[in-house]
């Protein structure tokens, strides 16, 4: 039998184009992991004071706006807010003056700080971390002495009615300004699916790697075989 004569196996190098799928598969798993990272981060970073301040403020006064026209008094609206801002105290200001309170001590009090003045009088946000005008109450019990300073975030109405005056404990504050615990929903979504395609990736890679070695394999035999039929057939010639 001569080489020419030997049946020819198929040898196929492995096609490049899996390792190209391979090296994008891996490539997506590790950007959805930073974007994962990231947005973990963002969502666990604390919120600035200043954006905390506002988004209560606006929350607040649309809150109170909501409470009347379903008609709860100024007083019981107040109450509700600060429970649903889980806050100090929620005060309630017309001309200057509070008209009702979460702490009844607040009642009457007239705005005598320039920035809360300034704010009511244009109506614009505004705040400032000053001392109580009087002693602060929370269910009957002082938790306040006049003096204390606290941030205080003074919101116009948004409907013509009383403007907000919002009371923060300074040393609470930074606990109120983290937004999120825990792994948000999102992050899991994108490291599952940064988890998937790494699982992809590696087992196109270990595919290709067992496809690659077969090959070599088949390329050692195949030229074992013809250099084996070479020396058969120069021996039957000799």
């Amino acid at each position: 039998m001569t080489p020419d004569q030997i049946p020819e196996k198929s040898l196929r190098r492995p096609s490049v184009w899996w390792l190209l799928v391979t090296i994008v598969a891996a490539a997506l798993a590790a950007v959805l992991a930073l974007v994962a990272l990231q947005h973990q981060r963002e969502v666990t970073r604390p919120v600035g004071e200043g954006d905390l301040f506002v988004n209560d403020a606006r929350e607040g006064a649309h809150s109170v706006a909501r409470f009347i026209a379903d008609g709860d008094s100024v007083e019981s609206a107040v109450k509700r807010l600060r429970n649903q801002l889980n806050i100090e105290a929620v005060a309630a200001v017309s001309d200057g003056l509070v008209v009702a309170a979460t702490a009844p001590e607040l009642v009457g009090v007239a705005l005598s700080n320039p920035v809360l003045s300034f704010g009511h009088e244009s109506q614009r946000v505004t705040a400032i971390a000053v001392g109580s005008p009087t002693q602060i109450s929370i269910d009957g019990v002082a938790e306040w002495e006049t003096g204390d300073v606290l941030y205080q975030v003074h919101q116009p109405s948004v409907d013509g009615g009383p403007s907000l005056l919002l009371f923060y404990d300074v040393g609470e504050l930074l606990e109120r300004r983290i937004r999120t615990t825990g792994i948000a929903p999102l992050t899991l979504q994108l490291t599952a699916a940064a988890l998937g395609l790494a699982l992809v990736a590696a087992m196109l890679l270990i595919g290709r790697a067992r496809t690659v070695r077969r090959y070599r394999e088949l390329a050692r035999e195949s030229e074992m075989l013809h250099r084996h039929a070479t020396e058969l057939t120069l021996t039957n010639v000799a």
